[in-house]
């Protein structure tokens, strides 16, 4: 060929490439792939070491992907492959042509050459220190379809850690990817701990999880002028107060509340485990749990609202009636855990209204000897420090009691005259009562562990 040819030629192909990209910026798929066509066809001409005869390729491999016709775009995309690897200064080009190859194998199901060239694509993309969460997202999504549940995990892990701020939407997707890998690996305590990370995040990204209440800015007319108001705004006045000047032990109760929240979230897989060994022969709108299944979780969610009644009352400084709550936080607990070691002890205890014999078999069966005795069964040291913190709360005002009393009542005689007092708002005795709390919160959160040990953390 003369040199004349040759320019002509070479102006001829910078032409069409010019022409065919103007096509694409115009959304002119067809008329840019018949450009990138005759470009082509012209580079043919060019020597074999040509770098253009590469070039072309490529325009031509991704206008015919454009046009969705994988199998000629493969082949175009390989061989603009064999004219860039050679070449140090194509390297990203040559990551981005393997990762949009290994999307095209993947689309056609041929998950080994989607492998290869992905792993190609983040070999390119190490070397260049530009690692591709995409390019992550496909091996991963390859490693699971192959089953290799094993080189999944670490890319899912990555995955996890890179959508936390990139991706939002897709964590809990993922997670539940993960989650669903480890089950497949038997490794069945870090599936729950997976399953548990999704229902955080779920519960995270839902919105209104935190209401901000407006108060009035005046108190409604005539509050705190009659006896029962006059209490109530000197008990919230002491909430308030005790909020301010009980810093330390407040954060305590904020986190230990943090606690049962999430436990409270990790108990769905109960009831999801439950749901699959009692109900998976039922469609979903015909699912109606029985009291039974989670009766548990009904004891679990008394318990917590009356620890946050608890709360309540000890930072208004009401110290015998929060004693009272507390007791009853730790019976909840008790009784979920009672149950759970025998199922047939569930019905005893929903039966209990039916007649005078259930009312005689609960007092029988739930007396607190017997669940003391099976506490003790499975964990001595907690069913005797359970056995303590409860005799603790009934001498301090669970019932009607003497250390109670000594606490709160006051008698004077001066000027002959003798007044009998009794507090009912005793901020002397509060900080003591704070410590109480936070120890029957943590000794509830231990019976609940003892009875779901792998949602309790």
């Amino acid at each position: 060929m003369t040199t004349k040819h040759k320019v002509n030629d070479s102006e001829r192909w910078q032409k069409l490439v010019s022409e065919g990209k103007n096509a694409g910026r115009a959304r002119d798929v067809h008329g840019s792939a018949s450009k990138f066509q005759d470009a082509y066809n012209v580079s043919r001409s060019f020597e074999r070491n040509d770098p253009r005869r590469g070039e072309s390729a490529y325009y031509l491999a991704y206008a015919r992907y454009v046009e969705q016709k994988p199998e000629v775009a493969t082949g175009l995309f390989e061989e603009a492959l064999e004219y860039m690897l050679p070449d140090k200064s194509q390297a990203q080009r040559c990551g981005q042509i393997h990762s949009i190859l290994s999307a095209i194998y993947f689309g056609l199901s041929e998950l080994d050459d989607a492998e290869k060239h992905i792993r190609a694509s983040m070999k390119i993309g190490d070397e260049l220190s530009q690692e591709s969460w995409e390019n992550v997202q496909m091996l991963a999504s390859i490693m699971m379809i192959k089953k290799n549940y094993k080189e999944a995990v670490p890319l899912l892990e990555k995955l996890v850690l890179i959508y936390r701020d990139k991706a939002p939407t897709e964590l809990p997707k993922t997670i539940q990817i993960l989650a669903y890998a480890q089950r497949e690996l038997g490794n069945a305590d870090e599936e729950t701990r997976w399953q548990k990370e999704i229902l955080r995040v779920r519960e995270s990204q839902s919105a209104g999880q935190i209401t901000k209440i407006e108060l009035p800015e005046e108190m409604p007319e005539g509050w705190g002028l009659d006896r029962i108001t006059h209490f109530i705004e000197a008990a919230r006045q002491n909430e308030i107060a005790s909020f301010h000047n009980q810093k330390e032990q407040f954060e305590k109760l904020l986190q230990l509340n943090e606690r049962f929240w999430t436990t409270r979230r990790n108990l769905t897989l109960h009831i999801v485990d439950v749901i699959n060994k009692k109900h998976s022969n039922k469609s979903f709108d015909q699912l109606k749990l029985d009291p039974e299944d989670w009766l548990e979780l009904y004891f679990f969610m008394r318990a917590h609202s009356s620890f946050l009644g608890a709360v309540r009352l000890a930072l208004s400084a009401q110290c015998p009636e929060a004693y009272t709550l507390l007791r009853g936080v730790i019976e909840n607990a008790q009784y979920a855990f009672y149950v759970s070691t025998d199922e047939s002890l569930k019905r005893t205890w929903l039966d209990r209204h039916k007649d005078d014999d259930a009312r005689k078999e609960v007092r029988k069966k739930f007396g607190p000897s017997k669940i003391g005795e099976a506490l003790e069964t499975r964990d001595a040291a907690l069913a005797t420090q359970v056995s303590d913190l409860y005799d603790e709360t009934i001498d301090l005002g669970a019932h009607p009691n003497v250390k109670a009393f000594l606490a709160n009542a006051v008698q004077t005689n001066t000027k002959g005259e003798i007044i009998l007092s009794l507090a009912y708002l005793n901020p002397g005795e509060m900080e003591e009562l704070l410590k109480r709390t936070l120890e029957v919160g943590n000794v509830t959160l231990d019976l609940f562990r003892a009875t779901f040990p792998k949602l309790v953390d």
